[in-house]
């Protein structure tokens, strides 16, 4: 990674790094994630996919104030409360309907300085018995809401 990186320097293209849950799984003194990290030179960026973060057992937010000069987009990918006890597959959620903490991540937008183009939804699978298009449809509402209120925009009716 740091030799890609280097070899991409200049050109106008970065290099960013996409999670899934076993980085988060213990490794040593930490995880895979804090190995990575410490053996890539910052100007490695991360793509950071928080619900695969969650799954794989690690604190959202404390990891993301950690790491945030090296943050260039957030995936939000919600999973069911108890999504531990449950098939993987089965276990998906529509983003602010599930165990993860998104409402504080949202909150840190500004300290990311991700407000324009790093936040998206990333959702394998439909909730089990549901629509994908459904489930997209309700995390953009969720994070939109949620924003405005954030912003003081919140719409009457």
């Amino acid at each position: 990674m740091n030799s890609a990186e280097e070899a991409l320097r200049g050109t106008g293209v970065s290099l960013g790094y996409h999670n899934h849950y076993m980085e988060f799984l213990p490794y040593q003194d930490g995880t895979l994630m804090d190995y990575f990290l410490e053996l890539t030179r910052p100007e490695v960026k991360l793509q950071v996919d928080i619900g695969w973060q969650m799954y794989g057992g690690s604190e959202v937010v404390p990891f993301l104030r950690r790491n945030k000069d090296r943050i260039v987009s957030v995936h939000l990918k919600d999973f069911v409360k108890g999504f531990e006890k449950v098939e993987k597959d089965d276990a998906f959620a529509a983003v602010g309907e599930g165990a993860l903490p998104t409402e504080e991540v949202l909150a840190m937008l500004p300290e990311l300085e991700l407000m324009d183009n790093g936040l998206m939804i990333d959702q394998d699978r439909a909730v089990k018995g549901a629509v994908l298009s459904s489930d997209l449809a309700k995390g953009a509402a969720y994070i939109e809401e949620r924003l405005n209120i954030q912003h003081g925009n919140q719409r009457g009716g």
